[in-house]
């Protein structure tokens, strides 16, 4: 490969991968539209990644590979004669049976004691005079109260940015599946009787019904992973410029469908719209409006996301139009 097609090969995966920034992008598109050998290898490697997932994402582990990591596992714990069942692991991928393993894993050393983890504080405890120990067991409590203080703080500032990084993973998989391509990345187009069809056995949750908005087409769905359960991202574009490919990527909203867990909504992003909460969040320029199905046993989560075009009052209207129903 020589050095221009190695640099188109990467602006390509960048241009793929959400990688750009708004500039080089719109620069990138422009030239798409001037270069159709170059339009033709980004629709190639467009397809063959969308391949590759598909292929990867239903790949199971082997009944003899589950037993066997299980039985390691088993022995690593101490607690032989702990089969599939007995982890939880049963019918799981490769993905999720090694998230099953660190977690197991986790937990046993969490077991340990402190006096373990900390043997430097052992062997001073130890080797102090007595004469010091009352000096020793004040400077102790004292970095206790500091540490545990700190930590306090870091798992409190730590979880205001993980609420935040749901905003930041939905806008962002907007941009990746759908902004960044001169043809949205879908793994099914058809319509919503058949996308709901599919989607049934891959997601954690139900699908009771694929959302008709009026005025809206719905262009197709994609695969996708949050908390490490399937989710599905319908794309829809206006009628009215549904066959104008670039006034619909200035228009089109993705609607993403979760397995919600109480993170996902803070109080802090809540608005009240027709009585009902919702949970509005921003990145990048892109609005992400989040809800669930249900306040006191949630099945499903929803976030809606549209372009830069779209305020936070419009994306709320269409919320609101979706949870009416028909």
């Amino acid at each position: 490969m020589n050095q221009d097609a190695a640099r188109t090969f990467d602006e390509i995966s960048a241009f793929l991968d959400g990688a750009m920034a708004q500039t080089e992008r719109r620069a990138f598109l422009l030239r798409l539209e001037q270069e159709p050998d170059l339009a033709a290898q980004v629709e190639a490697e467009r397809r063959f990644r969308q391949g590759f997932r598909t292929a990867v994402r239903r790949e199971t582990a082997p009944a003899a590979l589950r037993t066997r990591h299980s039985a390691a596992l088993a022995a690593e714990l101490g607690t032989e004669g702990l089969g599939t069942e007995g982890l939880g692991t049963e019918g799981l991928g490769t993905e999720e049976l090694n998230a099953t393993t660190a977690t197991a894993a986790a937990s046993q050393a969490g077991e340990r004691r402190w006096t373990d983890r900390f043997p430097w504080l052992q062997a001073a405890w130890w080797t102090a005079p007595r004469s010091m120990t009352p000096v020793f067991t004040a400077a102790l409590a004292l970095a206790v109260v500091v540490i545990m203080g700190g930590s306090t703080w870091a798992v409190s500032y730590m979880g205001r940015g993980e609420n935040h990084s749901v905003v930041r993973q939905m806008a962002g998989r907007h941009r990746v599946y759908f902004s960044n391509s001169p043809q949205p990345i879908l793994d099914i187009a058809a319509p919503a009787d058949e996308i709901r069809t599919w989607a049934l056995s891959l997601v954690p949750f139900p699908v009771d019904a694929i959302p008709d908005l009026a005025g809206w087409h719905l262009k197709g769905a994609r695969l996708g992973e949050f908390h490490h359960r399937g989710t599905i991202s319908l794309l829809y574009v206006p009628d009215a410029v549904n066959d104008d490919p670039i006034a619909s990527a200035q228009n089109q909203i993705s609607l993403t469908l979760f397995f919600p867990q109480p993170k996902d909504f803070p109080e802090e992003n809540r608005q009240m719209v027709q009585g009902r909460p919702y949970f509005v969040g921003e990145d990048e320029n892109n609005v992400v409006v989040l809800w669930r199905d249900s306040e006191d046993a949630p099945e499903v989560g929803f976030a809606l996301i549209g372009e830069p075009s779209f305020s936070a009052e419009a994306l709320l209207t269409l919320a609101e139009s979706i949870r009416a129903g028909p």
